[in-house]
C-alpha cells in the first residue's frame, strides 16, 4: 500500500480553508474540547473537579496559558506538568506513572459505525519543552518513557497495539523519539517497543509540529501510518512510513496529549519537575487542514 503523496506537503496554493473535523488547541478557554464538558477526565491532580487524585496520577497539572502560543492568533495553549515526586503513585492504571494527560472519547475520533477501521485520518499538534528557571529540564533517564502524545490502544487491545508514541529521550542521546508498541513482536531487547527513531534533537524554548497521516486497520496490509516533523519552522521531513497494523479488531483506539513519566530506572525518586507546552491539534482530511504552522483559525 502506497503512503501519502508529497504532493500533501503544504505550499503556496494550498487552500485557506481545508476541512478541520475535530480540535483539541484550548481556544474553548477550558477542558470542554477534549472532556466535552466539566474536568472529570482531565488526568492532572491538581485541576479542580478532575477525578484523578494524586494516588491515581501523581502531583501533577494542566494549565490553560495564553502565552507562549503556537500562533499570532491562538488565545491559548494547554501547559501539561509533572512535579517533584519522592514516592511514586500506585496507580492501578499505571503502576507507579506521574501523568498530565489529555484523551479523546470515542465521538472526537472520528469512529463510524462504531470502529476506526478502513478509516484514513489526519492528525497535526504543536509542543514545546520550556526551559524552567532558564535551565534545561531533568529527565528520568528512560531510554523510551518519558512520553508526550500517543495514539493508545483501547480497552479491548488484546495485543495491546499502540500505533504512535512520541517521547523524550535524554540520556546519551537528547532527542525527541517515535516508537509503536505490539504484544505480537519484540525488539533485540526482548520488549515490544518498536521502531524506535529519532525524530529531532532535544532543545528548549522551540516550537516542533508534527503532522500524522494514520490508516486504521489490524494487519500491515491494512494498517499505515506517516509522520513529518519539523523544528521552529524549518521545513517539515518525513521521518516515519510504516505498514503495519495500527489497531487490534474490535478496538477504539484515542489519541492523548501527554506528558507522564515515572521514577528513574536505578530506583531513585524524582526531584524534579517536568513541562511540555501543547498547541494547535486538530484532526481533518488531509494535510493542510492540520498543519499547526499554517495557523488557520
Amino acid at each position: 500500500m502506497a503512503g501519502p503523496s508529497t504532493s500533501e506537503l503544504p505550499n503556496a496554493t494550498t487552500s485557506s480553508s481545508p476541512n478541520i473535523l475535530w480540535r483539541g488547541d484550548g481556544e474553548s478557554g477550558d477542558f470542554s474540547q477534549w472532556t466535552g464538558h466539566g474536568n472529570c477526565e482531565v488526568q492532572a491532580s491538581r485541576v479542580r473537579g478532575t477525578c484523578y487524585p494524586v494516588s491515581l496520577v501523581g502531583d501533577s497539572d494542566i494549565q490553560l496559558v495564553s502565552s507562549p502560543t503556537r500562533c499570532p492568533n491562538s488565545r491559548y495553549a494547554f501547559k501539561h506538568l509533572i512535579h517533584q515526586q519522592l514516592a511514586a503513585s500506585t496507580s492501578p492504571i499505571g503502576g507507579s506513572v506521574i501523568r498530565a494527560d489529555l484523551h479523546t472519547n470515542l465521538a472526537f475520533m472520528g469512529e463510524v459505525n462504531g470502529t476506526l477501521e478502513g478509516q484514513e485520518q489526519w492528525w497535526g499538534w504543536s509542543f514545546r519543552f520550556p526551559s524552567l528557571n532558564g535551565k534545561p529540564q531533568t529527565w528520568a533517564a528512560s531510554k523510551n518513557f518519558n512520553a508526550i502524545a500517543d495514539m493508545h490502544s483501547g480497552s479491548v487491545s488484546e495485543n495491546h497495539v499502540t500505533p504512535v508514541n512520541l517521547g523524550v529521550r535524554d540520556v546519551t542521546r537528547h532527542v525527541v523519539y517515535f516508537q509503536r508498541n505490539d504484544d505480537r513482536e519484540v525488539n533485540p531487547d526482548g520488549y515490544h517497543d518498536l521502531n524506535w527513531t529519532p525524530l529531532a534533537s532535544l532543545v528548549y524554548d522551540k516550537w516542533y509540529d508534527v503532522v500524522l497521516f494514520i490508516k486504521w486497520g489490524t494487519t500491515p496490509a491494512t494498517g499505515r501510518l506517516t509522520l513529518w516533523i519539523q523544528l521552529d519552522d524549518g521545513g517539515y521531513t518525513k521521518k516515519v512510513d510504516l505498514a503495519v497494523p495500527t489497531m487490534d479488531a474490535g478496538d477504539h483506539p484515542y489519541f492523548k496529549e501527554a506528558l507522564y513519566s515515572g521514577p528513574n530506572p536505578d530506583g531513585s525518586p524524582r526531584t524534579y519537575t517536568n513541562a511540555i507546552i501543547q498547541d494547535m491539534v486538530r484532526r481533518g482530511k488531509r494535510f493542510a487542514a492540520v498543519d499547526p504552522s499554517a495557523c488557520r483559525p
